[in-house]
């Protein structure tokens, strides 16, 4: 009788231990516009917000596709911050960037003349291979939209891993602001 009370003891000792054991690293990972120059005294103020996020990717976790119908959630690879803080802040330095010191483009519903609202719809990465960005989007005062458009860019992974896969969504969001930044111009 005693025998299988000490087997079972060891087992769960063992598990015990095995579950002790150190886990891999967690890497960060953000997105990253060029810096953009500070925009001259009175220039016409541009706001980016709303920006909405499909609520697949809109989480701390990196997402990737893994088939048409499969996606993998990578564990220890996560963005530095929330996508829904990070697209406004690239779109708008990016923008600051393409529009020149003429316009001050802000993060969020400041006072603006101009309020740019995007609907990104496609977020995807497929690793070793490219990200897919499809997004709806309007230029508009607070009155009324005076242009509407739809971007979609497919960019293809200059580096391995999910480095490539943040500098691939950096590189499109630098897209989809030129795509912008030309309606408001």
């Amino acid at each position: 009788m005693m025998r299988p009370a000490l087997l079972l003891l060891a087992t769960a000792a063992l598990a015990l231990a095995a579950g002790c054991g150190s886990s891999p690293p967690m890497r960060h990972y953000v997105l990253s516009a060029e810096a953009a120059p500070s925009p001259e005294p009175g220039a016409t103020r541009v706001s980016v917000g709303p920006v909405t996020i499909p609520d697949l990717v809109d989480r701390p976790d990196l997402v990737v596709r893994a088939g048409p119908n499969r996606v993998e959630i990578a564990g220890q690879d996560r963005w530095g911050e929330p996508l829904r803080d990070a697209v406004p802040r690239v779109l708008a330095a990016n923008l600051q960037r393409r529009l020149g010191t003429r316009f001050a483009v802000t993060e969020g519903r400041q006072a603006a003349s101009i309020r740019i609202a995007v609907d990104i719809r496609q977020f995807d990465a497929t690793p070793g291979a490219e990200v897919i960005l499809h997004a709806d989007w309007s230029v508009g005062s607070d009155k009324n939209v005076q242009r509407s458009g739809q971007s979609r860019w497919r960019e293809p992974l200059a580096e391995a891993g999910y480095s490539g896969v943040a500098a691939a969504f950096s590189r499109a969001l630098d897209r989809l602001a030129a795509d912008i930044a030309e309606a408001i111009r």
